[in-house]
């Protein structure tokens, strides 16, 4: 066209805003949302640094414990034929011989202590309740009375 048909198309356009904007609040829209993953980026990269902190951390515990058990298994290799011996000697030099086989009596947690002493010239067979856990004057009773089975 003619040159009046140009300058309204012009004047058209220019009035025409529209478009523009729309350009420009989704460039704004992009921009936040590109700094929202940029946070979530950052936010992950530091998960990402403490997840291998502790990784490593469980690495190194993993380690410990390896040697922990390794300790373990060698004390125990140690002491338990050192126990087992004591145990024996305790054993001959009080003549007890101890019933292991033994089921808790109904309503009770443990089965009783239960065996016998072999004297020179007779067994004299014993069963006590066994004493709670945090119960230390029917322990140290208990005791007594076996020493007292030992000696006489």
């Amino acid at each position: 066209g003619t040159l009046t048909e140009v300058a309204q198309r012009v004047e058209a356009a220019s009035k025409r805003k529209e478009p523009k904007e729309a350009h420009r609040i989704r460039v704004n829209e992009l921009e936040r949302e590109a700094a929202a993953h940029d946070r979530n980026i950052e936010r992950l990269e530091r998960d990402l640094r403490d997840l291998q902190r502790h990784a490593s951390t469980m690495s190194e515990t993993d380690q410990e414990l390896t040697a922990q058990e390794d300790l373990a298994v060698t004390d125990a290799e140690i002491e338990l034929p050192r126990l087992q011996s004591t145990l024996g000697l305790y054993v001959h030099l009080t003549s007890i011989r101890w019933d292991h086989n033994l089921a808790a009596p109904k309503g009770e947690t443990y089965p009783p202590i239960q065996g016998h002493v072999a004297h020179p010239t007779r067994l004299q067979r014993f069963s006590y309740p066994t004493p709670a856990p945090h119960d230390v004057h029917t322990k140290f009773h208990l005791a007594n009375q076996l020493w007292s089975l030992i000696g006489a």
